[in-house]
């Protein structure tokens, strides 16, 4: 029968419990005293998150390898300690590395980063949890020169598995990261070694080139979930093209969007657009290039529409503004574009930025001069479609934060951030897109925060929407309406029948808008069956 995990009082950080120590003292035997930390600098760290949802762990713990993983787990167990696993805790906006639950030892995976194999030939790679998006790009920079790699938004420093695992998306054709891998190992509770897909068969030469294998399919359960933790994936590389570039097409109106997503939605199902499509709103791209315009506003709260009408003109934006990476031959472009603008007419703006036309831009001085204010802040765009890792997107972060980071030096946390994250999926069609943009608008309105959006085609039928919510952490008021703007968009959003595809840490937003369900049930059977002690990550995405 399982034994109930031990309780130690901290809501907010305490000193160690006197029983807790015994345990501590074995973790720093198995890992050494560097690598196991209860200190209230470092607690502080992973608990802060940038949603305002704090909570401390007990003790860090960094494993440096497999084994190391397996025996810290065993002394979790026999001591009856949950603990958190996180990839490098880059989660920010979904609760950052704090745990989901209290009594939690965070297992923080970051020293397991090695690049196990890489295949040029077959263009994968074999990678540990705690390999970046940035030391992924190098390996593959110097080892195969010839491939290269999906890259979302994030920081160059967040875990590729650690964003696989939440079923993240990036900007090429493998911007399904989870779709485009194969072949997982997974830690179980127990100590026991999962192989997932062809894995299982001793001498398997295709575990990292077929998804599938035989039998049941079980890579998907480990995903979104707290029933294992995944120690190595095969992630799948793509050969560069000889011609690569982003479009960029801009909708002036909501009118002018709504009249072409049926078009964006029939060059998807044709195949003219294979990686994802971004649409984004005037304020998600001008949080990229510019902090709140506090002195203009007088510090009130929200933006005007003549403050937000006069930044589309200063920064040239439009209403909505769709990227979208275009790869192949030289003749294979062209003929993309040829199809894709007679597919949305005239009258739409797109234009289309290569590594040709920044050459060409370069070598004229006096050109470059004269585009320079339109092209630079396009160039972090087309180095994601070309997979290299960037962090530009995190400026959006610092929108309502009064110091802003100097030459890109980025750390939402130590800065006081504010990020909520929320992420419906709505039906591909006109009348869903314009009835999400009412219902997020109408909320952000009646929370005085300003409205902040993107819509991702990934696949042909539905839309994956992120939607964020910046504000200032260390200010109470806007902490307050920020959390009060996730619950009621989360509640709008569920009424309206656009469930999110990913969660926060924290899911009460989410709890609070369903009922208790078979499949709620089937989870909870499956966690009693792969971890009967629940050890590993209670309550994560409300399983338990």
């Amino acid at each position: 029968m399982a034994q109930p995990l031990k309780q130690f009082q901290h809501t907010a950080y305490q000193s160690t419990h006197t029983e807790f120590e015994p345990v501590l003292l074995e973790w720093q035997d198995l890992l050494g005293k560097q690598n196991v930390s209860s200190k209230k600098a470092d607690l502080d760290r992973y608990a802060c998150t940038c949603g305002g949802h704090d909570r401390y762990p007990r003790a860090i713990l960094k494993p440096a390898n497999q084994q190391e993983l397996i025996n810290l787990l065993k002394i979790a167990r026999e001591n009856s300690v949950a603990i958190y696993p996180i990839s490098r805790g880059k989660n920010w906006g979904y609760g950052s590395a704090a745990p989901t639950a209290e009594n939690c030892v965070i297992v923080d995976l970051s020293r397991m980063n090695r690049i196990i194999k890489i295949d040029k030939e077959l263009a994968y790679v074999v990678i540990e949890p705690g390999v970046t998006q940035e030391q992924l790009y190098d390996y593959i920079k110097h080892h195969a020169p010839n491939l290269y790699m999906d890259a979302t938004g994030a920081s160059p420093q967040a875990s590729i598995i650690g964003n696989l695992v939440e079923r993240g998306f990036g900007q090429t054709p493998y911007s399904d990261r989870f779709m485009h891998s194969a072949g997982m190992e997974i830690l179980l509770s127990d100590g026991r070694i999962l192989q997932t897909g062809f894995g299982r068969f001793e001498g398997a030469k295709t575990t990292h080139l077929f998804k599938w294998g035989i039998g049941p399919f079980l890579d998907g359960i480990f995903t979104q979930s707290n029933f294992g933790i995944v120690t190595k994936v095969g992630i799948w590389l793509m050969p560069k093209p000889q011609c690569q570039g982003v479009l960029l097409i801009r909708f002036k109106t909501d009118q002018e969007l709504l009249r072409n997503i049926d078009s964006l939605r029939t060059l998807k199902l044709r195949g003219l657009l294979p990686s994802a499509v971004h649409i984004v709103n005037d304020l998600r791209v001008i949080s990229t290039l510019q902090g709140y315009p506090f002195q203009e506003m007088n510090q009130e709260f929200p933006l005007s529409e003549q403050a937000l009408a006069k930044l589309r003109r200063t920064w040239g934006v439009g209403a909505w503004n769709c990227v979208a990476g275009i790869q192949g031959s030289k003749r294979q472009v062209r003929a993309a574009l040829k199809d894709i603008r007679e597919q949305l007419g005239s009258k739409v703006t797109a234009r289309f930025i290569s590594d040709s036309l920044i050459n060409f831009l370069e070598r004229h001085d006096w050109l470059y001069k004269v585009f320079a204010s339109k092209v630079k802040p396009r160039l972090a765009l087309l180095d994601l479609v070309k997979g290299i890792p960037t962090n530009a997107a995190l400026r959006g972060m610092y929108w309502r934060v009064k110091q802003q980071p100097e030459n890109s030096d980025y750390d939402p946390i130590r800065d006081d951030c504010g990020l909520l994250w929320i992420s419906p999926v709505i039906p591909m069609t006109a009348d869903d897109l314009e009835h999400f943009t009412k219902i997020s608008r109408r909320v952000f309105e009646q929370h005085k925060l300003e409205t902040n959006i993107a819509v991702s085609l990934l696949a042909e039928r539905a839309l994956c929407c992120t939607v964020g919510i910046a504000f200032d952490r260390s200010d109470a008021t806007q902490l307050e309406l920020a959390q009060s703007c996730h619950r009621a968009l989360a509640k709008a959003y569920f009424e309206a029948g656009y469930p999110p595809y990913r969660m926060s840490n924290d899911s009460s937003a989410y709890r609070q808008t369903q009922e208790f369900s078979v499949f709620e049930e089937v989870c909870s059977q499956l966690k009693k069956v792969l971890d009967p002690d629940g050890i590993i990550a209670p309550l994560r995405y409300g399983i338990k």
